[in-house]
C-alpha cells in the first residue's frame, strides 16, 4: 500500500499541517480535509524526500516547499534552495561548538567538540 503525503496551506502558502493517506484523495475528500484543517489549499507532495512540514512555504512557481527562515538576517538563495547565513561559518566549525547570535549577527563560540 502506498502512502500519499498532503500539505494543507493557508492563503499565503504557509503549511498548516501535513497528513499521510493510504490513497489519493478525490475532490470530495480534499474538500472535507481542507475544511478539517481550515486550509485554503491542499497540495499533494510528489516527492516524500523533499523538505516539507509545518511552517514551510509552498512555492507555486518551483513546485517545491521553502523551509522557514532560521533567523531574520539569513538570506534565501534560489539557486541553492536554502537559507544562507550573512556571516561565513567559522573555519573551525567541525571541531568547535557555536551558536548564532541574531542580535549581534555573529557566531559565538561555546567550546571545543570533545571526542
Amino acid at each position: 500500500m502506498e502512502n500519499i503525503n498532503y500539505a494543507f496551506l493557508d492563503e499565503n502558502g504557509l503549511t498548516l499541517d501535513v497528513a499521510v493517506f493510504e490513497s489519493v484523495l478525490n475532490s470530495e475528500e480534499e474538500a472535507h480535509y481542507k475544511n478539517i484543517f481550515n486550509a485554503d489549499k491542499i497540495v499533494r507532495i510528489e516527492d516524500p524526500e523533499s523538505i516539507h512540514g509545518v511552517g514551510c512555504i509552498w512555492d507555486e512557481a518551483s513546485g517545491r516547499f521553502k523551509p522557514p527562515s532560521p533567523h531574520p538576517s539569513w538570506i534565501w538563495d534560489e539557486v541553492e534552495w536554502s537559507w544562507i547565513c550573512p556571516v561565513p561559518f567559522p573555519e573551525d566549525i567541525a571541531t568547535s561548538y557555536y551558536y548564532w547570535n541574531e542580535t549581534e549577527i555573529q557566531w559565538i563560540k561555546i567550546g571545543p567538540i570533545e571526542s
